[in-house]
């Protein structure tokens, strides 16, 4: 298949249904200040804070809820609730206000503190691992402030940036303290309004549209139905804004795109099967001629401006062009969404070429999701966002870290484990880097998963949307902060 055909096919298709198509402020009708609407591919697989770890559930519960630090532009810590804090090897006392209220406007009260501390130890939570080395937990009342101390086993150099800003702290029945609260809940349409008891004033709902067609997505986006579609505008009809009052903002992400491998299935556990399958997907054809250079291709968890990428990945290569023998019947399941098909389609095709059957499966979201939840699955076309530290590896191939954790592919490596354990416990730069150096390159030679490519952030925005800053980790504080320009049309 000729992957610069199919996409120049699909392009045509898509500027011939919109002939004719103006975006005309004139014709349209007004829409308040007051509301914002977002469009997005697919809802959440939870909005449970104990649960959620999909991209979309965790971006939207930083709307809903706080916890001590967040995430800021710089890539630091920052922040949230926690006013400041002191760090003395393992220990650590961060400094909360008191004044802060649930959007019930019931007040944070130490116990809340420590219970939802606790949830997150649970075992029944894919976030216990993280916070298992606190052994020690302390709260009290000084003043204004609410003092919590926590002591972890060992120092830790990703404690306070990769582990922390999971946690958020949860009031009666789970609600949170964040800038909004859900106001309603359909299948295709969440609402989110202000929470009156925020420490700043919000002045705009939100209104996110989950549209799976991607077709139905960019065509509501390009008529001036929707306000902001962050990363759901498909590549190939990116270019359809050029010429249109639009902004469209475009940055390098910190998302690596995979091909995740069910090691429980023993044909895939074959390193030959693996890598003529890396082989013979030929990821550089898909990067130039599939994604029109909104990609670069990845051979990392870790993008190339990560100052612990290692540069000198390389995996061994093979010379023959189909396996000795057929490894049966494999299915290679993807979303719903129409890139997502169409992405698995070549995949399987060119895997097909090198005598591989595979056949695809595509599902909604929460269907999707749960299959790979669950190891219900051969082969799956996944995405990793917002890796911003190389714990990142822990998280995703450390045998502990088996479901209900976010190990779903079940690679398990003893050396991996013990290279990953000792990196924990390791402060200095230097030597961390040195460690998780071996760890990617350990991973990309046995083909953990089959890296693809890290993916552009791509924000399509509407002209009567003012101040929208996109921060490097994809998540919506951009829409918290925006301004809508007053008399603007839909």
């Amino acid at each position: 298949m000729n992957v610069r055909v199919f996409s120049k096919f699909i392009v045509f298709i898509a500027i011939t249904s919109l002939s004719g198509l103006l975006i005309s402020c004139k014709t349209q009708k007004k829409r308040p200040t007051s509301e914002v609407s977002v469009a997005l591919g697919a809802p959440p697989f939870s909005l449970d804070p104990l649960m959620s770890t999909d991209a979309t559930g965790m971006r939207l519960l930083s709307l809903t809820h706080q916890g001590l630090v967040k995430i800021g532009y710089d890539l630091k810590a920052e922040p949230d609730l926690a006013k400041s804090w002191i760090i003395n090897k393992n220990n650590y006392t961060f400094y909360i206000d008191k004044n802060t209220r649930f959007s019930d406007g019931s007040p944070l009260l130490c116990k809340h503190i420590i219970k939802s501390i606790e949830a997150y130890q649970s075992e029944r939570t894919p976030f216990k691992r993280a916070f298992k080395p606190i052994v020690e937990n302390s709260c009290s009342i000084k003043g204004d402030e609410l003092i919590l101390k926590l002591k972890l086993q060992s120092p830790s150099a990703k404690f306070l940036l990769s582990d922390l800003p999971v946690l958020k702290f949860m009031g009666p029945n789970k609600i949170g303290s964040g800038p909004y609260l859900l106001k309603s809940k359909e299948p295709t349409l969440y609402t989110f309004t202000p929470n009156k008891y925020f420490s700043q004033k919000v002045n705009h709902s939100l209104k996110f549209y989950f549209l799976k067609d991607d077709f139905s997505r960019f065509l509501k986006t390009y008529k001036g139905e929707i306000d902001v579609a962050p990363n759901s505008i498909p590549f190939e009809k990116v270019n359809s804004f050029k010429d249109t009052p639009y902004n469209v903002i475009e940055r390098p992400s910190l998302s690596t795109s995979y091909l995740l491998i069910n090691f429980k299935n023993p044909r895939l556990k074959n390193l030959k099967v693996r890598k003529a399958f890396y082989t013979g997907i030929d990821i550089p054809d898909l990067v130039e001629n599939r994604f029109e250079n909104h990609v670069t291709l990845a051979k990392s968890l870790l993008s190339p401006e990560h100052p612990y990428f290692s540069k000198d990945l390389s995996v061994m290569k093979h010379a023959y062009a189909r396996l000795d023998k057929k490894p049966g019947l494999l299915t290679l399941k993807t979303s719903n969404s129409r890139q997502s098909i169409e992405t698995g389609k070549i995949i399987a095709q060119k895997l097909r070429d090198l005598g591989m059957p595979v056949q695809v499966q595509s599902f909604e979201w929460g269907t999707f999701y749960r299959d790979v939840k669950s190891g219900n699955y051969d082969l799956a076309l996944m995405k990793w966002v917002g890796v911003i530290d190389p714990d990142q590896y822990n998280i995703a191939f450390h045998s502990s870290e088996f479901p209900p954790g976010r190990n779903r592919g079940y690679y398990s490596n003893e050396i991996i484990d013990n290279l990953l354990d000792r990196a924990r416990t390791v402060t200095d730069f230097k030597e961390r880097h040195e460690l998780y150096k071996k760890v990617q390159n350990i991973i990309f030679n046995d083909l953990a998963i089959i890296p693809l490519w890290h993916e552009n952030q791509i924000h399509v925005v509407h002209p009567r949307i003012k101040d929208y800053k996109v921060n490097p980790m994809g998540d919506f504080s951009s829409l918290v902060n925006l301004t809508v320009k007053e008399g603007s049309e839909q």
